[in-house]
């Protein structure tokens, strides 16, 4: 054991409790053999990761990492006891994925029986689960540190607020130099307000912008946070005796200390029904998660070798073309057939059960009415989707009046405010985009207007591929939920390696297929070269030209071009190994696809 981790007997205490020090956390550890052991360890604190980061003590060589996604913050580091760890801050969505590679081990061991090679196969290609790490910063009481920062920001804001009173009279906000982009809290990494425990001094600092001459306070996060650790939860493990049957743990705060209590503790640390253990830990840490903005650090082993490539990196260069995509390709081709051959007789054939349901939906036509089943058959892209009320779709046609109408109102910098009002005009019902692009395919119209009514023919054509089995039958997914080229390492020597997964589900290959074929496409709108001398960010596609609509930078079509030709090689292949060159299947994978493409433009938008 390292030098700053201790077993939980050092303070095990007279009450039966763990009592852990104010400068430790906790650290539950998955061991090679499937046991699950309870240690505590130094805490450390990672600001360059994240105001809020924290994590065991000796973590070194620590890198923030692209890729984290909505807005997680993804970091490499190398640990003395564990090796090349991959680490995530996460909230609860993050938890339920990162703790269901346990969930998957288990079960591609138990697949074995009947799948060996195939079996052994995934588990080389995919992360394993290493550690959770709960911090006492991770549990702080983060609604009353928010009402604080509420408290004392309005404070602050009036104090200056009044010196308006005293302004010219033609002091305008209507004349700002400049504005501030405020971003919604759906997503509570940001973490504006963090806990200032030293003293009374504002959360948010001022920098000074011009109102008509007047100067007046601009609000920029001030993400920090106090050494002093005195004032926060403190954190108490209670074992639960053996005799107990329950493995699902509960989470009890009150008087300022956090009581977990742990089924099946033994005195040495170790965790009796271990993966049963951390999966119902998961489950239940992620609804404390949901219910008091809690964080928790997620370690998982590193995969990918020293000249393992991120497949968006190898694509967005131009590369991805000869030998190395029928590399990439075979290798891809060889996961899935690994996917069918672990997949059970009685997980395979599910679309007769969805056949009555989709009979009731021809009548009512009610997308509403469309179940989980139903909607995961076809890859999840009905609810999120086409939901009247919640639904992407509907409100990528709000955001578009939005941005008709009222984008010199958003906080939007100047740059901004033409892309918008162009993306609004897309966004139309019925628009002709030859008003938004230099140089519009010909008879073309938005994607959306194509697809925003066509859920129910999306489900049947799915439905009708019966002379295509390949087509219709599941395949579990080992948890391979997002495999896109973003989500993948390439090498010569390992192969293709995949990451990010979440909880498994029993597909079928088309719906499986998807986010690959989009990634094709999508990795260009999500290039990222600040690291690169030189570089400015975001890689934009296109830029305004002189009569105000949008023109592709120069020698993006010929990237565009570049672009088609890996999708078309990839189907080609796809089509001829997976279904048997049923050529119908190849509409069903570009609806799919093209359908996940807007939909990810939705959630940016919805951001």
């Amino acid at each position: 054991m390292h030098p700053e981790r201790r077993s939980i007997t050092k303070y095990l205490a007279d009450d039966g409790c763990i009592h852990i020090p104010v400068d430790n956390g906790i650290l539950i550890v998955l061991e090679g053999d499937a046991s699950v052991h309870i240690e505590t360890a130094v805490d450390a604190h990672f600001p360059n990761i994240h105001p809020n980061c924290y994590a065991p003590a000796g973590l070194t060589d620590v890198d923030l990492l692209k890729g984290g996604g909505s807005g997680t913050a993804v970091f490499s580091g190398q640990d003395p006891q564990f090796g090349s760890l991959v680490l995530k801050h996460a909230g609860p969505k993050d938890t339920l994925e990162v703790f269901s590679l346990v969930k998957i081990a288990d079960e591609l061991i138990q697949r074995r029986s009947f799948a060996p090679d195939a079996s052994a196969f995934l588990k080389q290609r995919i992360p394993e689960f290493q550690y959770a790490y709960l911090s006492p910063v991770h549990l702080r009481d983060r609604k009353k540190e928010r009402w604080m920062t509420i408290r004392k920001n309005l404070r602050y804001l009036i104090t200056h607020l009044s010196r308006l009173s005293s302004a010219p009279s033609n002091a305008s906000l209507a004349s700002t130099e400049s504005t501030t982009s405020l971003s919604s809290d759906t997503n509570d990494d940001n973490d504006v307000g963090s806990t200032n425990v030293a003293g009374d001094a504002p959360v948010l600092r001022l920098a000074e912008s011009k109102y008509g001459g007047l100067s007046f306070p601009e609000l920029e996060p001030r993400l920090s946070l106090s050494a002093d650790k005195s004032k926060l939860r403190s954190l108490l493990i209670r074992p639960i005796p053996e005799s107990c049957e329950t493995t699902v743990p509960a989470f009890i705060i009150a008087n300022g200390c956090v009581d977990i209590c742990v089924p099946g503790l033994r005195k040495d640390g170790s965790v009796r029904h271990g993966v049963s253990f951390l999966d119902a830990f998961a489950k239940e840490f992620s609804m404390q998660q949901h219910k008091n903005r809690w964080k928790v650090t997620l370690a998982q082993k590193t995969i990918g070798g020293p000249t393992s490539e991120n497949g968006a990196v190898v694509m967005t260069s131009g590369r991805l073309k000869g030998p190395l995509l029928k590399t990439l390709i075979k290798e891809f081709t060889k996961v899935m057939q690994s996917l069918k051959e672990v997949t059970n007789d009685h997980e395979r054939h599910i679309l007769h059960e969805l056949r009555t349901e989709l009979s009731g939906i021809r009548e009512s036509m009610d997308v509403t009415t469309v179940s989980k089943e139903l909607d995961a058959y076809v890859g999840g892209c009905i609810l999120k989707n086409y939901h009247p009320r919640e639904g992407r779709f509907i409100k990528l046609r709000k955001y578009g009046k939005l941005f008709r109408e009222k984008a010199d109102n958003l906080f939007l910098s100047d740059d901004e405010v033409p892309p918008a009002r162009l993306l609004g005009l897309m966004l139309e019902r019925g628009s002709d985009i030859g008003r938004v692009f230099v140089e519009p395919p010909p008879g073309q119209c938005c994607a959306l207007d194509i697809a925003e009514d066509h859920w129910l023919t999306v489900i049947e054509y799915a439905a009708a591929l019966d002379d295509v089995p390949a087509a219709t039958e599941c395949i579990w997914t080992c948890g391979l939920t997002d495999a896109g080229l973003h989500n993948c390492f390439i090498s010569d020597d390992r192969g293709l390696e995949l990451f990010d997964l979440g909880e498994p589900k029993l597909i079928p290959q088309p719906a499986f297929l998807t986010k690959f074929l989009m990634s094709i496409f999508h990795v260009y709108g999500m290039e990222d070269n600040s690291e690169k001398a030189g570089g400015t960010g975001w890689v934009h596609r296109f830029h305004i030209a002189k009569d105000g609509r949008l023109e592709l930078e120069k020698g993006m079509q010929v990237k565009i071009d570049y672009m088609f030709q890996v999708y078309q090689d990839a189907t080609d292949s796809f089509v001829a190994t997976l279904f048997n060159g049923q050529e119908k299947v190849r509409r069903l994978l570009a609806s799919y696809a093209v359908l996940q493409l807007l939909s990810d433009a939705g959630f940016c938008l919805n951001r």
